[in-house]
C-alpha cells in the first residue's frame, strides 16, 4: 500500500515520465487533480511533481513552451489512473491552474530531503549503520539457511553464554567391565549408557564407540552394537563387525560412529559388545575404559 508519508518516492515507473497537462481546472486547496495521461509516472511510491503555466512565446529547445515565471508550484501526491491524489504543496505558493497548465515530474527538493530522511532512520549523517537499524533479538524467528557464511564468523564470536541451551550437548559416559567365557548370547559393558535431550530443528547426533583390546583366545567375529534405549532391548541401530581370523591373535578393539536424525526430546543410547562364535574371551581388558559419545550437531 502506497503511503503519502513514504520517505522514498521514485520519479518514473522505469521509462520516462512523460509530461502532461490538467484536463479540469485545480482550485485552491484542491486534494486532487485530473490530467489528460501519466504515462511512465510510478504508482508504487508518491511521486513529486511540478505544476506550471506555460509561456507559449517562450520555447525551450525541444520546442516546449517554458514556465511563466512565477507560475511554478511543487507537489507531491499519489497516481491512481490519470488522477494525482493526496496532494500536498511542497514548494512555492498554492494556486488556481487552468486547463492546460503543465504537469511534469521531476526532483524536487522535497524529493531530495524525503529520500535523506528515509535514510538517517538507519544511518548516522557520515553514513555509519545506526545500532538500532539490526536488531538483536532473534527470539521466536529463525535464519533462513546459508543466511551467515562460516568465513562471515570470526574466532571467538560465538562463545558458549551466547548459546541456547541444549544447541550443542556433549555427553560422555565411561565404564570399564571385563567378563570370561562369554557365549554367543552373552552381552557385555552393557554399563556404556546415556541420554541427551535433542532439541527441534532437523538435529542430527553422531554417537561414538571406542573399545579398548581385549585378549581372544578363539577365532571369533565381534558385534560392537548402539541401541537408541537405556538398556540392551529390541534391535540395534546401528552394528559394527570386527572379525578374527586366527585363534589367538590377540588384541580386539573398535572405535567407530554412526550419524543420524533422531526424534526430538529426550533420547537414550547404549552401547554392548557381544561375540558369535564360542567362549570368545579370557580377558575383556578389565582395567582399561570403554567409552560411549553422544554430540548433538
Amino acid at each position: 500500500m502506497v503511503l503519502i508519508t513514504d520517505k522514498f518516492h521514485k520519479v518514473s515507473s522505469g521509462t520516462r515520465a512523460q509530461p502532461t497537462t490538467l484536463t479540469a481546472q485545480k482550485a485552491l486547496a484542491a486534494s486532487s487533480i485530473s490530467t489528460a495521461a501519466l504515462n511512465g509516472w510510478a504508482t508504487d511510491t508518491p511521486v513529486d511533481f511540478q505544476l506550471y503555466l506555460p509561456d507559449s512565446n517562450n520555447l525551450d529547445n525541444f520546442g516546449n513552451p517554458k514556465p511563466i515565471p512565477g507560475s511554478q508550484s511543487e507537489w507531491t501526491g499519489i497516481v491512481s489512473g490519470t488522477t494525482i491524489t493526496q496532494l500536498e504543496l511542497t514548494g512555492g505558493s498554492d494556486s488556481i491552474y487552468p486547463i492546460g497548465a503543465i504537469v511534469v515530474a521531476l526532483p524536487t527538493a522535497n524529493w531530495a530531503d524525503s529520500l535523506v530522511e528515509g535514510i538517517l532512520v538507519h544511518a548516522n549523517a557520515n553514513g555509519s549503520l545506526l545500532p538500532s537499524a539490526v536488531t538483536t533479538s532473534l527470539s521466536g524467528t529463525t535464519l533462513p539457511a546459508n543466511t551467515v557464511a562460516t568465513t562471515s564468523i570470526t574466532d571467538g564470536s560465538v562463545t558458549t553464554s551466547k548459546l541456547v541451551a541444549n544447541a550443542l550437548s556433549l555427553a560422555t559416559v565411561s565404564s570399564a567391565s571385563s567378563q570370561s567365557g562369554i557365549t554367543n548370547t552373552a552381552v557385555i559393558l552393557t554399563g556404556l549408557t546415556t541420554s541427551v535431550t535433542i532439541p527441534t530443528g532437523g538435529r542430527k547426533v553422531r554417537i561414538c564407540v571406542q573399545v579398548p583390546g581385549a585378549v581372544s583366545t578363539n577365532i571369533a567375529t565381534w558385534f560392537f552394537s548402539i541401541y537408541n534405549s537405556a538398556t540392551v532391548t529390541g534391535s540395534p541401530i546401528y552394528e559394527y563387525k570386527v572379525t578374527q581370523t586366527l585363534a589367538g591373535s590377540g588384541i580386539v578393539a573398535a572405535s567407530f560412529f554412526h550419524e543420524y536424525t533422531p526424534t526430538p526430546g529426550s533420547q537414550s543410547y547404549c552401547a554392548a559388545i557381544r561375540c558369535d562364535t564360542g567362549t570368545g574371551v579370557t580377558d575383556l581388558a578389565a582395567t582399561r575404559t570403554s567409552y560411549l559419545t553422544v554430540d548433538i550437531k
